[in-house]
């Protein structure tokens, strides 16, 4: 009973930190948005977020306007946020912070374990055709223009 307890409340914890304004404020529209909205996983959300917030350019403003990564971002993010194939300590630190300011701090360590472990794993595992692009049909737990095709090309939602 405790641990379905536990794990009710970071499921709360988690939809706060993905739409709340104090964690990453993502959209809520963005789960319409892409192909398969029950493939969808708020991590996948939070990835995305926290990856974009890394990129060179990018302001707190610029990145609060969620939008997905593509084969430039992931093989940047591939060459400078893994560190001997471990993520930069600046995506945790993030991450706690947010989890603080949504008053959620006690469940800050389950998410850099699951959440931003994937991400270091997906980055480490980037397949790259002979220029060195990114293969963005075989990246996975992040959001990229592949997931969201239909919206792009008809402004439909996927509901």
């Amino acid at each position: 009973m405790a641990r379905a307890t536990e794990l009710l409340a970071q499921a709360g914890a988690l939809a706060a930190l993905t739409f709340d304004p104090r964690g990453y404020a993502i959209d809520p529209q963005w789960v319409s948005r892409v192909d398969e909205p029950d493939r969808l996983t708020l991590g996948d959300l939070v990835r995305t977020s926290a990856l974009r917030r890394q990129l060179p350019g990018m302001s707190e403003e610029t990145a609060a306007a969620f939008a997905p990564v593509d084969a430039d971002d992931l093989g940047w993010a591939a060459d400078h946020l893994l560190v001997n194939g471990r993520l930069a300590p600046a995506l945790a630190a993030d991450l706690r912070k947010r989890c603080l300011a949504i008053g959620a701090p006690q469940h800050a360590e389950a998410f850099v374990s699951a959440v931003l472990l994937r991400l270091e794993v997906e980055l480490g595992a980037l397949e790259r055709d002979d220029e060195g692009t990114v293969d963005l049909r075989r990246a996975g737990g992040v959001i990229t223009p592949q997931r969201i095709g239909v919206w792009l090309k008809t402004g439909l939602s996927a509901s």
